[in-house]
Order: C-alpha cells, then structure tokens, then sequence
C-alpha cells in the first residue's frame, strides 16, 4: 500500500503511468481532500500496489530512494518512461537512470534503426547488464572513487562482460554492446558536479565509437535533460560553428553532422575543421510569447551543459571543471556561434560565458545591434580582443599567435564564445 501527500490533484491517469513505469500496477486507488488552516487544501491518495516480491523488497530498502524519485517526477525534473523501472529493479537512483538514459538517448541519434521502446525492454531484461554499465560509468567518473581508479574500471568491465554473457538475444546483446562501447568512448561528464546541473552531459571521443555514420567527428558533447535533447559536434581542437534550434527530434544529430561537413568544406582554407551544434526542446513547449522566455532558458542550459565539461584558461594556466573526471588531455578551445533560431541570443552566451569566467567577445555584432566589445576573462590580457567570431579573424589569432614564442602554449587553448552566424 503506498500513501501519496499533495499539495496539489494527481491526475488519475498520469500517477498510473508514473507508478506503471515504476514496475508498480496499481490494483485500487483511493483520493482524500484534506482541509488545511489558512483555507489551505491537500490531498491524500492511497494506492495499492502489485509487483514481484524482489521488487516490494527493493521498495522497502529504498524508500527514500523511491521517495526522491518520485518528486523529481512530481517537479519535472527526472524522465517518465520505462527506463524507470530500473529503480525498483536494480536500486539505481533517478540521477543514475538519468545517466544510462542520457546515453541510451545519444545512441538512438547515432543509429536511427533503434528506437526509445526497443532499447528501453532490452535494459529492463537485461537488469543486471544495467546495473553494470552505470557501474562502470562511476568507476570512470566518479571523483570520490577509492582506490586506484585503474583496477576498479578493469574489475567494472570483467562486470560487464560477465553479465552481457548471460544475455541470450543476438539482437539485445548488439544494443547493449553498443551502449557500452558509446560509455568506453566518454571522456567527461558533468553527472558528479556540485549542485547538481539541470542538464546531464557526457564529452565523447566520436572516433572510438563503433558503427557511427561519417564523417566522425573528433569530439561531441551530448546534452539531455527532460526538457532538451542537444549535441555539438567539433571536427578537430580549433574548429568554429554555430548552435541551432532544431526541429528534428529524431535525427537532430544527422541534420547537424551534415552542417558540420559543410562548415568543413566552405572553410577548408581558413579553418581545416568545422564545429556545429543543435538543440531540441521537449515537453509541453509554450506557445508565444511565453516561449521566448523558455527558449532562453533552454538554451542557456544547453550552453551550461557544454562548459560543465570544457576547460578553462586563467593567467596562462590550464583550469579543469571542478569534479570532472578527464579521460583526454587539456581541451580548452569551445566556439558557440549564433545559426537558426538563435541568433537572438547572442547576449545569453555572453552572461553564461561571463558566468563561468570564459573569454567571450566579438566583432560582429547581431543584426540591427551595435558593435559589442570582447570580453576577457579565459585567457591573458595581452591577447583582449583578439579572439572573435569571423573565419578570417580566428584563423589569424591562431596564426598570429603561433608566431608569439611566449604565447605558443596559448595556441588554440582559448576558450570562447562567438556570437556571429556560421
């Protein structure tokens, strides 16, 4: 028997799908109005619940757990699908489910012949390979990790290997193969940040995932939360390119991989690489004008959600994010450029750079607006104002600074923010 308090009415139909992807089936349902002091009102619900006795008994051992995930779910802030049962199942946190599914989500943009359903039962039958990939994904990131981090990812993948030797389905055993080679190719993320960040973001190493359309990319960073899915794509270290708002929800990574190729082709003789990025709202979308305000703040935890996991350069010394665990070498260099759909919210880039005291500046400014200075705070004061978002402008920094003897080490290590369409 599970007792729900409100301040508020639960829809009938919505807590049964909450509870359902839970692995809870609700036998009966029972709704109390409760009269508070200050004609306050509250509701009390009682259901009562059937699932297999291992399940109850997670339940059990892991109230709060189910508690904390139940009001993540109430707020919005945790995903309501499935993959929830893994809660009850394996004894994962709502934050952890939100990690396999950060991942499970970049695999469907990677193989479009995958979909969300067939993924998620292929998790839930294969429980216990669950449950080793998200340990594995702690033996590689956690930052309080015991012991030599080495042995322990080595004992994680003996985990995993153990598991998916159980897995009886040729076709199960190709998706969960492919979500564990996507978490060996992950370089960074910003799941153990404190506070916690609204978005999950995960930095992967395009060139050593398995089965990826070309061309692959050098680096990307997938971005997830319950209300955006994004990705940017980065050719090679100094690699320019701009952030849409897409309108693909399914294949918003195909659209801006093929941005990214043609950024690389028009800028062969400037830039040898292009970078691209794209985002997707989800969810109850306001119409406008309530959408400008959501738009901006979508946005800018998008842009959040790249810089969690981007180095930083401060009187010429390399800064890493605070409880990011790094599988790649020093990478400081992060172009965000204005395409569809943003090309508004230049001045939005610039408070979130400002905020995490990157370098932003440039010299074109957004259309109809007056010239806006660059702004410093990444990178040395001798080098103010040479960092901007023409293509022209930044192959010669790069070029100009090259032939600097005391600023070599500075060579594509700024760390940016530009404002200007690409």
């Amino acid at each position: 028997m599970l007792h729900f308090y409100s301040m508020h009415e639960l829809g009938l139909t919505h807590t049964l799908k909450t509870l359902g992807n839970l692995g809870l089936e609700v036998a009966d349902e029972m709704r109390i109005p409760l009269q508070l002091p200050e004609d306050r009102r509250c509701y009390l619900y009682r259901y009562e619940v059937r699932a297999s006795s291992e399940r109850i008994a997670t339940l059990i051992a892991g109230e709060e757990r189910f508690v904390e995930a139940l009001r993540r779910l109430d707020e919005g802030q945790a995903t309501d699908d499935s993959l929830n049962g893994l809660i009850l199942s394996v004894g994962l946190t709502w934050r952890e489910v939100e990690a396999l599914r950060t991942v499970r989500n970049h695999l469907l943009q990677i193989r479009s012949n995958y979909n969300t359903e067939t993924v998620n039962q292929v998790l839930l039958n294969n429980s216990s390979v669950a449950g080793a990939l998200f340990q594995y994904f702690a033996a590689r990131f956690n930052p309080d990790l015991v012991g030599d981090r080495a042995v322990e990812i080595r004992e994680a993948e003996k985990e995993v290997q153990s598991a998916l030797n159980s897995v009886r389905s040729l076709a199960e055993d190709e998706v969960l193969h492919a979500m564990y080679n996507l978490i060996q190719s992950s370089l960074r993320t910003n799941f153990y940040q404190v506070p916690e960040r609204p978005v999950f973001s995960i930095k992967v190493d395009s060139r050593k995932v398995e089965n990826m359309p070309s061309p692959k990319p050098m680096f990307e960073i997938y971005v997830h939360s319950n209300r955006l899915e994004g990705i940017h794509l980065r050719g090679g270290r100094v690699a320019r390119g701009g952030i849409r708002w897409s309108d693909r929800p399914d294949d918003f990574r195909t659209e801006v991989l093929g941005l990214m190729a043609t950024q690389m082709l028009k800028n062969t003789i400037i830039v040898p690489v292009g970078s691209k990025g794209g985002f997707f709202l989800k969810g109850n979308v306001p119409a406008p004008p309530a959408l400008d305000a959501y738009l901006i703040d979508r946005y800018s935890e998008f842009i959040s959600g790249l810089l969690d996991v981007t180095d930083n350069i401060h009187d010429g010394q390399i800064l890493h994010p605070p409880e990011v665990v790094r599988h790649d070498e020093d990478d400081p260099y992060l172009v965000v450029a204005a395409d569809k759909g943003t090309a508004h919210l230049s001045d939005t880039a610039n408070g979130i750079s400002l905020q995490y005291g990157f370098w932003l500046g440039t010299r074109l400014p957004p259309a109809g607006r007056p010239a806006m200075t660059t702004r410093r705070s990444a990178s040395r004061p001798a080098v103010r104002g040479n960092v901007c978002d023409t293509t022209s402008g930044i192959w010669g920094w790069t070029s100009r600074r090259n032939r600097l003897p005391s600023a070599a080490s500075a060579t594509c290590r700024a760390t940016c923010s530009a404002t200007a369409c690409c």
